[in-house]
């Protein structure tokens, strides 16, 4: 009489909310079993193990519901890691939009929520020290992808900040002080080394052109220095020497 038992078709989920069914029963040590939201099959999985759920989909999204580990020869502990999950936390985590509301409609490419394809994009480009930028090739960008992404000095990557949610309700570059003097609209350019070069104007819209002139000029100046020391690629640095500011930056 034979013991064989048949489980095939048998379901279960897994520690990570993935459920799988068994597709294939050889015996209680040899089991193959698909997942049935990716459709990836792992193969000589142990049926005590599928029933206490110790079997990983690494293409399911346990990374903010959005991001998956994949299979490949990247691992965690690289750098690589580390930006990839502050990407997915910028695009997918509703606590930092609390904190950062302009990264709340941004989101990551269908390729990079998978980590080996973002770990292999990464280190074909990195460059030491230098940060993920998505904005400066394509202003006003809201997606993460190989096309609008490239690595930067901070210094650059800081140039193009524009504290939309903290300048309060005048044009970018422009604040007013109320009290009582005839040139209340103060134009405040931030300069390198914590320098600021701050000029009065009796109108917004005067100061804020004067701001739009003079930060249009520094991101110019400051591009073809790195530029001129090979400190950042040919895109970048034309995208720079283009860069504008509109009043409703």
């Amino acid at each position: 009489m034979s013991n064989f038992i048949n489980r095939i078709g048998e379901k279960f989920i897994n520690n990570d909310g993935a459920e799988f069914e068994i597709i294939e029963y050889r015996n209680a040590e040899d089991i193959d079993i698909q997942f049935l939201k990716s459709g990836k099959i792992y193969k000589n999985k142990s049926y005590g193990n599928c029933v206490r759920g110790r079997v990983k989909d690494f293409y399911y999204p346990t990374y903010y519901g959005k991001g998956y580990f994949g299979i490949g020869n990247h691992i965690a502990r690289e750098e690589a890691y580390s930006v990839w999950s502050m990407m997915l936390q910028r695009c997918y985590d509703d606590a930092y939009h609390i904190k950062y509301l302009t990264y709340y409609d941004c989101f990551v490419c269908d390729e990079w929520l998978c980590y080996q394809t973002f770990a292999d994009w990464f280190n074909e480009n990195y460059i030491e020290g230098y940060q993920l930028d998505k904005d400066i090739l394509q202003k006003d960008n809201k997606i993460y992808s190989p096309q609008t992404c490239c690595f930067v000095p901070q210094e650059i990557n800081k140039l193009l900040l524009n504290h939309k949610g903290q300048r309060g309700e005048y044009k970018i570059g422009v604040s007013k002080i109320n009290d009582g003097r005839k040139r209340p609209y103060c134009s405040t350019l931030q300069l390198q080394n914590g320098k600021k070069e701050v000029i009065y104007f009796e109108t917004e819209d005067e100061a804020f052109q004067s701001y739009k002139q003079r930060k249009e000029s520094f991101v110019r100046k400051i591009s073809q220095e790195y530029f001129d020391k090979q400190l950042i690629k040919e895109n970048v640095y034309q995208a720079l020497q283009n860069f504008t500011i509109n009043e409703n930056d």
